[in-house]
């Protein structure tokens, strides 16, 4: 069987930041640099001849910050100089790491005005509807993606004890009542803080969203009336729930419209994507082949060598610098 591991690498980098945070060299940050390299050296022995390519956020605003300007993320500038500094330690060892990546022939795919999330529902969809490989591995601790979760795509979390460690939907279904299947919707209610998505309704947690969702609330719709009718009944009028409000039809508009900001891009075509992206898209896709996650032959030379062991050096990594052999074999 052929697999295919898509790295979400934001989500990997932030954890090899907090997890290596400490590594410097000469004043330069470099735990991000250690942790993603040596990430890649783990995965390629217990997950040996899969072709292992990063999915990064690309540039610029996305249809998301368009579709609520003003509020889609701004939570995410520093609120302090300890989180100014971390965050400005990630961004002074992305460009270091990507350039890494391609020096040694990774794939690595981005476009403008794009998230990575989106780009890795994209691909995974192509691989699958174009049968470039049998499944896919997402490689990311973020549960947007147990969406995708199926006999043909599974999401890898990490490394736990030296084991991979997979997502099972079962543990979200314990923890939140909710099938995995549903946790667009789901989230639409709740909300999400880390991406400034608002909660709708006041003291209605997750054991009560998982129930109006089981119940026939389906955010997905554009608008209330469009439920069936015995939904409709029950839910088209105010009602009280611990002393707070809810009122479903009133506040429609901002639950579809978390639906939509929660909702991953599956299709390079979707009409929610600016022109300039979908065009950027056309471009990627077009042609694509099982070769296109692979690495790029032509930087398997002596000169791509050179350029790896120059960059432990530069960067003091004695132990990755003993691990060039495996990086190397890398497919």
């Amino acid at each position: 069987m052929s697999s295919v591991v898509l790295i979400d690498g934001k989500n990997i980098a932030y954890r090899h930041l907090y997890t290596h945070g400490g590594l410097s060299h000469e004043g330069f940050p470099t735990g991000v640099l250690y942790g993603c390299i040596a990430g890649i050296c783990a995965l390629s022995k217990r997950l040996p001849d899969m072709p292992i390519v990063w999915v990064w956020d690309g540039p610029g605003k996305t249809w998301r910050h368009d579709l609520d300007p003003g509020s889609y993320k701004t939570n995410r500038a520093p609120k302090d100089a300890r989180m100014a500094q971390v965050q400005s330690d990630l961004h002074k060892q992305l460009p270091e790491l990507q350039g890494f990546l391609n020096d040694i022939g990774m794939r690595n795919f981005e476009v403008a005005n794009l998230e990575g999330d989106d780009m890795v529902g994209m691909l995974a969809m192509a691989i699958l509807d174009d049968n470039l490989f049998d499944d896919v591995i997402i490689h990311s601790a973020d549960r947007d993606f147990y969406q995708f979760i199926s006999d043909r795509v599974r999401v890898l979390k990490g490394l736990k004890g030296g084991s991979l460690e997979w997502a099972d939907p079962r543990e979200l279904e314990a923890e939140f009542r909710i099938s995995f299947r549903k946790w667009t919707l789901f989230r639409a209610i709740t909300g999400d803080k880390s991406d400034n998505i608002p909660q709708v309704f006041d003291g209605v947690g997750p054991v009560t969203a998982a129930e109006f969702i089981k119940n026939g609330i389906n955010p997905s719709l554009v608008a209330f009336d469009d439920h069936p009718k015995k939904v409709k009944i029950r839910y088209g009028h105010p009602f009280q729930i611990r002393k707070k409000t809810v009122d479903f039809k009133g506040n429609w508009e901002r639950i579809h419209l978390n639906y939509r900001l929660s909702r991953i891009v599956t299709d390079h075509t979707d009409e929610c994507l600016s022109e300039e992206v979908r065009k950027a898209l056309a471009s990627l896709f077009k042609g694509m082949s099982y070769k296109s996650f692979y690495r790029k032959e032509e930087c398997l030379d002596d000169f791509g060598w050179q350029k790896m062991t120059n960059f432990f050096v530069k960067h003091d990594m004695s132990d990755l610098m003993e691990k060039r052999q495996l990086l190397w074999r890398l497919p």
